[in-house]
């Protein structure tokens, strides 16, 4: 009975030391977020009057919004003026960018990890191993001959410029293959059995398997082509504003009216507007995405 009792005491004391720890952790983790959007909804003269409180005396506003999609014209003390912006333009082109992108990155990689794990073809692991080697090479120096490939193509000041380029990357590849091959093999041989062609046993076995490890891969990839800014200033940057994405756009704005006073508001509605994406495809596919990352490696 000693011995149970102190089990059950050591067991509850562990188990309130990892949720305290775990709670420590997720406020450190989800302050700053906190604080961002509670910053973009602060008004600019509350910004400019008293800038360290964290709740606003004046109250809570979507001024810095409205100034970010139409623009302002203030003349208070502490207000700014600011000249309209194409915002809506940025966040439609870098949707175009980021949605088409992903899906055909996830059509690319899934047919090609398709075939490095259920195809039998000669040097299928050799050249398997040799593309894996090319993901030491780092991406920067792939720029300038990547950047020279889209003028000769014709493509700079283009939204095709950002969609194409990473199409060909292993990491995705990588990942669905090691998903694949947790896939019983005894299925696809069932279907091929049955007549089914290799491209139907891809689309009506493989694939409706393959759902969490799909919605993985798309946030990365939907989440690196959201998230670029050094490349889409290279090819973006130096043309009309209605072509930027959204991030080289609100980096434009922000530098615009940097040391304005006030002008933290926006720097926060723009960071918000930047997030918002992400956090709303984490809310619907998390649990998708926990399942793929837990099955991903797990073999037969």
């Amino acid at each position: 009975m000693r011995r149970n009792s102190s089990n059950t005491s050591k067991e509850i004391a562990s188990r309130i030391i990892l949720t305290v720890l775990f709670t420590i952790f997720v406020v450190i983790w989800i302050f700053p977020l906190v604080w961002v959007f509670n910053g973009a909804l602060k008004s600019a003269d509350e910004w400019a009057t008293n800038p360290n409180s964290f709740f606003p005396s004046m109250g809570y506003t979507f001024e810095n919004f409205k100034t970010l999609f139409v623009g302002a014209d203030q003349t208070t003390a502490y207000n700014y003026s600011i000249d309209k912006q194409p915002v809506a333009q940025w966040v439609l082109n870098s949707l175009i960018v980021s949605v088409s992108h992903t899906a055909l990155y996830l059509v690319i990689s899934s047919l090609a990890a398709y075939a490095f794990t259920f195809l039998e073809f000669k040097g299928r692991d050799t050249l398997f191993y040799i593309l894996i080697a090319t993901m030491t090479i780092p991406g920067i120096v792939l720029t300038t001959p990547q950047f020279v490939n889209i003028v000769k193509m014709g493509l700079s000041l283009n939204l095709l410029s950002i969609i194409l380029p990473g199409l060909g990357g292993i990491g995705g590849i990588f990942l669905m293959r090691q998903f694949f091959k947790g896939i019983p093999k005894s299925l696809v041989e069932s279907a091929s059995i049955d007549g089914a062609s290799k491209f139907r046993t891809f689309l009506t076995v493989v694939l409706p398997l393959a759902k969490p490890v799909l919605f993985v891969q798309g946030m990365f990839s939907f989440m690196g082509v959201w998230n670029d800014f050094q490349w889409a200033q290279i090819v973006l940057g130096y043309g009309s504003k209605e072509t930027w994405t959204l991030q080289l756009g609100l980096t434009y704005l922000v530098d615009l009216n940097r040391g304005t006073q006030g002008a933290q508001g926006v720097a926060l509605a723009a960071s918000v507007i930047s997030m918002i994406p992400m956090l709303l495809i984490y809310i619907v596919a998390s649990n998708h995405i926990i399942e793929g990352v837990a099955m991903t490696g797990v073999k037969e």
